[in-house]
């Protein structure tokens, strides 16, 4: 089963600052439920739009306004 969880509040790496609470529960889902295929939609933080996938989830960073010069909103999501 693939689910996709859609947030404004992820960390983009280990060391970011922003809260992990979305994390936490997709890394728990993920060994609770092995066989699922999670997705996790949040914004572009400017400095990559990439894919990146691990063991547990793929992270899909998206542009969320156009032109990008105005994609201002967030930076470090929600907090």
């Amino acid at each position: 089963m693939k689910i996709a969880i859609l947030t404004t509040t992820f960390p983009k790496n280990k060391n970011d600052k922003v809260p992990k609470f979305i994390e936490t529960q997709v890394i728990n889902l993920k060994k609770n439920y092995p066989n699922l295929e999670i997705y996790v939609l949040c914004p572009d933080n400017n400095k990559n739009l990439d894919i990146e996938v691990n063991k547990l989830y793929t992270q899909i960073r998206f542009q969320y306004f156009y032109p990008k010069l105005f994609q201002t909103l967030t930076n470090n999501g929600i907090m």
